[in-house]
């Protein structure tokens, strides 16, 4: 007698011991919004930084990998009672509270993006002006710990010329290729 295997239910079955081992080193835990919310942003805005860095070609494949994360991250918000009500909150307090932006409330602002993909309620077009506030200000905050001399702020460089033009135009440039 054979059995028959509903693809549907091995596919389920498989993402949720894959989650929850990456997320908690055992294939036995429940599959939680919390591990979802962890992993599956990651995924997404991982796999389209490598493209966008060029460690990845880009490809009809590296695409169709792109798709079928998104399409987990779906299936995952089907599957896990209140994924979407916790992805709209997470968004909506983004765009409506300047201060829960930082990144002690919003440590990956990729995870926000690869929210506005799946989001119900929201799209990136609603909070663009808030994202790229922050993004900018993250940028700045890195190239400044590179080149401290940049920060004309802090009376240790104030009016001085120390930077060097090489420098400071490698930096920023290679911090403008990560951040955007």
């Amino acid at each position: 007698m054979t059995k028959t295997i509903d693809p549907r239910e091995r596919l389920v079955s498989l993402l949720k011991h894959s989650l929850c081992f990456i997320a908690k080193g055992s294939t036995t835990k429940e599959l939680t919004s919390d591990v979802v919310l962890e992993i599956m942003p990651k995924l997404i805005i991982t796999h389209m930084v490598e493209m966008a860095n060029e460690r990845k070609h880009i490809s009809i494949l590296a695409l169709r990998r792109l798709v079928n994360f998104i399409r987990l991250f779906r299936l995952c918000i089907e599957l896990v009672p209140g994924v979407m009500e916790t992805i709209n909150a997470k968004i909506k307090t983004f765009k409506d509270e300047e201060a829960k932006r930082v990144k002690d409330f919003t440590p990956s602002l990729g995870d926000i993006l690869a929210m506005s993909i799946v989001s119900d309620q929201y799209c990136m077009l609603d909070f663009l002006g808030a994202y790229l506030e922050e993004q900018l200000d993250r940028q700045a905050f890195w190239i400044i710990r590179v080149v401290p001399e940049l920060d004309h702020t802090d009376d240790q460089y104030k009016n001085k010329m120390v930077t060097l033009e090489n420098a400071r135009e490698e930096v920023c440039f290679k911090t403008g290729i990560a951040g955007f």
